[in-house]
């Protein structure tokens, strides 16, 4: 039998605001929604995922802002068994979001703007840091 594959994503994890209606808006009128739905995204928190649904053991590597959003992703990426020991809290930084509305949206980054090379756990002596 294969070794488990072992991944590391480093990447956005945002909460999609996600509202249901009939057509899109235009320029300056507001529409009334059917639904509204709230779900977790980021390319890097989408790829986690479904690494982990293949079955990879799975690390994440993001940055959430210290508030109920970031709280949730975190208990989400848990749910399905993902490593969430290099997803950092950011105090002052609400966890990044998105306003979806069909295949398009409205993304603001938030504390995933405040993620940068540093916070990539290395495990090389030649990079100079260890996890």
């Amino acid at each position: 039998m294969a070794d488990t594959p072992r991944i590391a994503v480093v990447g956005s994890a945002n909460t999609d605001l996600i509202t249901f209606a009939e057509t899109f808006p235009r320029p300056g009128e507001t529409l009334f929604g059917q639904n509204f739905d709230l779900g977790f995204g980021g390319k890097g928190a989408n790829q986690a995922i479904a690494a982990r649904l293949c079955g990879a053991q799975v690390l994440m590597v993001a940055k959430v802002g210290k508030d109920l959003f970031g709280e949730a992703t975190v208990r989400n990426f848990n749910s399905f068994g993902v490593d969430t020991t290099h997803v950092k809290i950011v105090e002052g930084a609400p966890t990044s979001m998105r306003c979806v509305g069909g295949w398009t949206g409205a993304a603001v980054p938030c504390a995933r703007a405040r993620a940068g090379a540093r916070d990539v756990p290395c495990r090389r002596p030649s990079c100079g840091r260890s996890a």
